[in-house]
């Protein structure tokens, strides 16, 4: 390699580097600029209604700014290197979802939402352009973590602030729901599982912590899905240990996205099978309704202002469309779908046939992937709590030949050592 395209590799790493670091710590920067200088906070109307408040809009202004160096970073690295490194070496299966979100945005005439959507795009397709190097990103996995610990000091400093009152259905072992400076505890859940999902390339004992202040995290948000995720990840990793061959761990890898992209499908499509699910089957069926005129690129998310408005005096909230499938279809529509089901399956194929870099990646993210049941853990907006995990994959899969560390198979601690410097 030339002295010129060796420098253009190591600017092409610095400028990942910081995109990484950039999209770790978004989704909790702006929600405390929110929580500390805006002064965001849910009381209840003269009706009784919960609604949002706030002083001022600078958490907006900070998520736009970051966005747009996200842009500004992705296209620095999409731009032809010296090395001879471009968009040509990208692997689209892994952007072309968020831009079917993107065209789906853009065509219903959502211009803020398609901004979002077009960054997160070539947020993904620059990844895919890149070298895997574990130390490339350590930096974001420790954003990650330690931006969950200080949500976790916000709610035991701030509790008025950071936590809410246990519900009937739900509650942590603190007695209460924390959700630090997130706007609700299932955001703190998903990050804290998001930070979980990258840990596995940090050094031994820093992991260990970022693992233990992870499962804290999602503890404390009393979250059942989390929790349960969380339970299954530790036992997978346990279980994985005493595995000689990695074929078992590399089919559970494979079947566990699939499987869990299938229920949330079951799951919308019949809820009642399941009871009420907190008032999730009322915004299944109201999605339902208006797929049937608008499944090509489908209706958007002001839908779930119809059923916010429809349900205000249930107290909920309602945020997001409570599941993976039926964000797909609500902001990309069928074809939005059939990407996002054909990325899913390249991630399997590159689990079967690529590095056990892939295998990892996989087996730490299963909490991602379990939480597809009730949560849209995949968005293509870089804002959003679990991006950072998509990033990741998006880097590794598509270079899946590149590394090969392992972590959990014992039979290939040789390789960790080699290739994380350990």
């Amino acid at each position: 390699m030339s002295v010129v395209a060796q420098k253009g590799t190591e600017t092409n790493q610095t400028a990942l580097k910081i995109l990484l670091a950039v999209v770790a710590i978004m989704s909790p920067l702006v929600a405390a600029v929110g929580a500390v200088i805006d002064g965001e906070q849910k009381v209840r109307d003269s009706n009784g209604y919960l609604v949002w408040v706030s002083t001022a809009d600078y958490s907006s202004i900070l998520a736009l700014t970051l966005t747009s160096l996200i842009v500004v970073l992705a296209l620095f690295i999409l731009l032809p290197r010296a090395s001879g490194s471009g968009i040509a070496s990208s692997r689209p299966i892994f952007y072309l979802p968020a831009a079917a979100l993107a065209a789906g945005h853009l065509l219903r005439g959502e211009t803020t939402e398609s901004f979002y959507a077009f960054s997160a795009t070539l947020a993904i397709a620059a990844v895919t352009t890149s070298q895997p190097n574990p130390s490339t990103y350590r930096g974001a996995a420790r954003v990650a973590y330690i931006s969950v610990a200080l949500a976790l000091v916000f709610a035991l400093a701030n509790p008025q602030r950071g936590t809410v009152e246990c519900r009937d259905d739900k509650c942590s072992p603190l007695g209460t729901l924390a959700s630090g400076f997130f706007a609700q505890e299932n955001v703190l859940a998903i990050y804290a599982l998001a930070a979980v999902s990258v840990a596995f390339v940090l050094p031994r004992g820093e992991k260990i912590f970022a693992l233990f202040v992870g499962a804290a995290g999602v503890l404390s948000t009393g979250s059942r899905t989390a929790i349960a995720a969380i339970l299954v990840l530790a036992a997978l990793l346990i279980v994985a240990r005493g595995i000689r061959s990695p074929g078992i761990a590399r089919a559970f890898a494979v079947v566990v996205p699939l499987i869990t992209f299938v229920a949330s499908l079951v799951l919308f499509l019949a809820p009642t099978i399941f009871g009420s699910l907190t008032g999730r089957d009322f915004i299944y069926a109201l999605l339902r309704e208006r797929l049937g005129s608008e499944i090509i690129i489908g209706p958007g998310r002001g839908v779930l202002l119809e059923a916010f408005n429809a349900q205000r005096s249930s107290g909920f909230l309602i945020a997001h469309e409570h599941g993976q499938v039926p964000y797909v279809l609500t902001n990309g529509g069928l074809f939005a779908v059939v990407f996002f089901a054909f990325m899913l399956i390249a991630i399997a194929k590159s689990v079967f046939h690529g590095s056990d870099v892939v295998l990892i990646t996989t087996l730490y993210a299963t909490p991602i992937f379990i939480y597809f049941l009730t949560e849209p853990m995949w968005q293509s907006d870089p804002r959003t709590p679990a991006f950072l995990t998509w990033l990741v994959f998006a880097l590794f899969c598509s270079r899946s030949g590149k590394l090969i560390p392992t972590d959990p198979i014992r039979s290939s601690r040789a390789n960790l050592r080699r290739n994380f410097g350990r």
